[in-house]
C-alpha cells in the first residue's frame, strides 16, 4: 500500500498539484514507517516539505524535510542525505537564511559527487543557485544554474528549472534576448511542475523585451499556480500583470 500511495502522490506532485502532493507523500512516508521500511521513508518525508515550500509554508515544510534528513543521518544513507540537503537548502533560502543554505547545498553537493548521483548533483548546484540569487550574487547563481542544466540531459525536470532560472539570471543582468532562449527551453522540458518556473521565466523575458503580451503572460503564470498551489514567484507575476 505505501508503495502504491507513494507512486500515486509523486505522480501527483510532478503532475503539478502541489497541494495534494504534499499531502499524499507524507501519507506515504507514515506508511513506510510503519511497515518499518524506513529508508523508503526518506524520499516521500522531504518531497513533501519540498511541496511545501513551493507552495509558501518553508517553515512547514522545514520540520518535514529535517526529519527526513534526520533519519537518512541515522542511517548512514548517503542518498538520502543529499536528497534532504537540496529540499533543506532551498527551504531555507526561502525563509532568508542563506548562510545556511549556501552550507546546506554544499554538502549536497559533496555526498551527491562522491558517490556519483548526477541527478542530486545537478539538484544540489540548483540549490547552491538559489542561494546565491538571494544574496544579490549573480555570477555564482548563473554559474550554478549553468552546471545544473549541464548534467541535467535526460531529466527533464531538473533541465526545465535550470533554464528557468538561467533565464531569470539573464533578464536581471539586462540580457533579455540571450533568456529567451533559456526560456523557452523550460518550457519544452520536463512535467508541469517545472513550468510554474518556465511560466514566470518566460513572463519576465516577455517583459524585458516590451511584448505587448507580457501582461497576459504573467496572467495565465499566476492561474497556472493557483490550480497548483505554488506561491513562489507569484507577488512578482502580479506585478507583472499589473494586478
Amino acid at each position: 500500500m505505501a508503495r502504491v500511495v507513494d507512486a500515486r502522490a509523486m505522480a501527483e506532485f510532478l503532475g503539478g498539484d502541489v497541494r495534494q502532493g504534499s499531502s499524499a507523500l507524507n501519507r506515504a512516508a507514515d506508511l513506510f514507517a510503519d511497515s518499518g521500511d524506513l529508508v523508503r521513508t526518506i524520499t516521500p518525508r522531504s518531497t513533501a516539505g519540498h511541496a511545501l515550500v513551493f507552495a509558501g509554508h518553508a517553515a512547514e515544510g522545514l520540520r518535514l524535510i529535517d526529519a527526513a534528513l534526520d533519519l537518512a543521518r541515522t542511517l548512514g544513507h548517503a542518498e538520502g542525505q543529499a536528497y534532504a540537503l537540496w529540499h533543506r537548502a532551498e527551504a531555507l533560502t526561502e525563509l532568508g537564511r542563506v548562510d545556511e543554505a549556501a552550507a546546506d547545498s554544499a554538502e549536497a553537493l559533496s555526498i551527491a559527487t562522491r558517490i556519483g548521483h548526477r541527478g542530486w548533483t545537478a539538484t544540489a548546484w540548483r540549490a547552491t543557485g538559489l542561494a546565491a540569487r538571494r544574496r544579490g550574487d549573480l555570477d555564482e547563481a548563473l554559474r550554478a544554474f549553468g552546471n545544473s542544466l549541464a548534467l541535467a540531459d535526460n531529466l527533464g525536470l531538473f533541465a526545465s528549472w535550470a533554464a528557468a532560472r538561467i533565464a531569470l539570471v539573464l533578464v536581471e543582468y539586462g540580457k533579455p534576448g540571450e533568456a529567451k532562449e533559456s526560456a523557452d527551453r523550460a518550457l519544452s522540458e520536463g512535467p508541469p511542475l517545472g513550468h510554474y518556473e518556465a511560466r514566470w521565466a518566460a513572463a519576465e523575458v516577455a517583459a524585458a523585451l516590451g511584448d505587448t503580451g507580457a501582461r497576459s503572460l504573467a496572467r495565465l503564470a499566476v492561474e497556472f499556480m493557483a490550480e497548483g498551489g505554488v506561491a513562489q514567484g507569484r507577488d512578482r507575476l502580479l506585478t507583472l500583470a499589473g494586478q
